[in-house]
């Protein structure tokens, strides 16, 4: 009686298996894996959409690597990315999806909210795919082959997942963060520039600003820099100290930054307080100098920081955006929508008080 229980058990359990269709697996070399996506406005529709196309190649040479692109223009992403299937002999594979670019012009011109609703809609679109602008367009920078590239893309991966360049000039944003800072309040989006470069490659070095609909501005590389710093702290960066003979560049390696930032009220008005806290060492010297003098170049140091920090808060309060997130900090001690309005009322012309200090712990290898 139990072995006839247990027979009939696995038949009602393999019965379903035979009414489930084989199609819904399809081998490697049947799918066009799209490993990057780019928007650009379109010449007789809204949008130019353009995927790159992963070739599976078992016989990979170095320096080698094997895509195609495709592009097709809608007013609608997901009607372009239909068509587009049309064109590709394989399936088309958005599990790999990894990078996605928005043109300059169109990031210029459309609510940033819309443009990405596809993608977060979408499963198969990872939530920590890369995000970033094309100069001029996401097309030219999707096209780039460079000469040592072994997977497509790869040399974006690496740079801004920080498992190959160290840059403090790359500022990482991925698609769930991108997607928090367009709808959380008090906190507003970052998107790296990407450059083609003449020789087949890309420099990133730049950062456009976001407000919750289009771009605002964009920061110069040396304001990129120290906005990385106040925003992650963990690169590893320096700056030349310059004052009179003086001259001299520090170097802060990763982790020796500490940024603290606050943001309530003081007096019964709106304030906030960056505090900057680094720890370095002489890198290279344009003059004589000795122990003895540390002091003075840590005191030269301090002012040149704080400068400088000064500087891009003023261009960022006067653009009218928070990507260093301290309307989210003021929130979180102030409930309600009244608070919230004085805050976004002030904000702009609010002094923001920046307290550096800078420590040299090192001169280097040489002993003085």
């Amino acid at each position: 009686m139990g072995h006839l229980l247990r027979i009939h058990l696995s038949l009602f359990l393999f019965l379903p298996l035979l009414f489930l269709s084989s199609c819904a697996f399809r081998d490697i070399d049947k799918r066009g894996f799209v490993v990057g996506m780019g928007i650009d406005p379109g010449k007789e529709k809204k949008y130019l959409i353009t995927l790159k196309v992963a070739i599976p190649n078992p016989d990979i040479k170095s320096g080698e690597s094997d895509f195609q692109i495709y592009s097709e223009e809608n007013d609608f992403i997901g009607e372009a990315v239909k068509r587009l299937g049309a064109k590709v002999e394989k399936q088309l594979d958005f599990n790999h999806t990894k990078m996605i670019l928005f043109g300059e012009k169109l990031i210029k011109r459309e609510e940033v909210s819309s443009l990405i609703d596809w993608f977060l809609r979408r499963q198969e679109i990872q939530r920590v795919a890369l995000v970033g602008v094309g100069r001029p367009d996401a097309y030219s920078i999707l096209k780039i082959k460079p000469k040592s590239e072994h997977i497509p893309f790869n040399f974006l991966f690496l740079a801004f997942e920080e498992s190959g360049s160290n840059s403090p000039y790359i500022i990482t944003t991925h698609l769930f963060d991108l997607s928090r800072r367009l709808f959380e309040r008090g906190l507003d989006p970052v998107l790296p520039i990407i450059r083609k470069n003449k020789n087949k490659g890309a420099i990133i070095n730049q950062v456009v600003l976001l407000d919750k609909k289009k771009a605002v501005t964009e920061l110069t590389p040396e304001e990129t820099e120290i906005l990385n710093l106040l925003m992650y702290q963990k690169r590893q960066t320096g700056f030349i100290v310059e004052k009179g003979n003086k001259k001299f560049f520090l170097n802060i390696g990763p982790n020796h930054a500490k940024i603290k930032r606050w943001a309530g009220d003081k007096n019964g008005t709106q304030t906030a307080t960056i505090q900057v806290q680094l720890e370095g060492e002489l890198n290279e010297m344009k003059a004589k100098s000795t122990q003895k003098d540390l002091p003075v170049y840590e005191s030269m140091a301090t002012q040149t920081l704080k400068k400088k920090v000064e500087r891009l808060i003023k261009k960022i309060q006067k653009n009218n955006v928070d990507p260093l997130g301290l309307g989210l900090l003021y929130r979180s001690h102030h409930l309600g929508e009244q608070g919230w309005e004085k805050w976004k009322s002030s904000y702009p012309r609010m002094k923001i008080d920046v307290d550096v200090k800078v420590k040299i712990f090192s001169t280097g290898g040489i002993n003085q």
